[in-house]
């Protein structure tokens, strides 16, 4: 799990993305941000029932997409002043960690979010 002040919590500011913010996605993901002003970028994983029935199974995809965050934070590849939120499509489950990584680092990409 993200730390605290790396995870999106309160819902205006989950309002404040959907309805501002920019929007990116490909076949199993789909990225919404929106600039923060803060000095920390917050991430916040969405899995609904529909994606995946069991809980177990969105518990599962909700820790991937935390790793790959962190493993970013940790290489200092990813920009600051943002909050963003990952939604997870249909297609996402059964897919392994190394597709969904490259998934996610390609949106990123894609969003001029990852600093080379």
């Amino acid at each position: 799990m993200l730390k605290r002040e790396q995870r999106l919590v309160r819902q205006k500011d989950f309002d404040r993305v959907f309805s501002q913010g920019k929007s990116y996605q490909n076949d199993c993901l789909v990225l919404r941000f929106f600039p923060n002003g803060l000095e920390t970028a917050r991430f916040a994983a969405v899995i609904s029932s529909r994606t995946e029935k069991k809980a177990a199974g969105r518990n599962l995809l909700r820790r991937q997409i935390s790793e790959v965050i962190r493993d970013l934070e940790r290489q200092k590849k990813l920009s600051l002043a943002v909050d963003a939120v990952v939604i997870a499509k249909p297609a996402l489950p059964g897919r392994s960690f190394k597709e969904i990584k490259e998934s996610l680092a390609s949106l990123l990409k894609k969003a001029d979010l990852l600093i080379q």
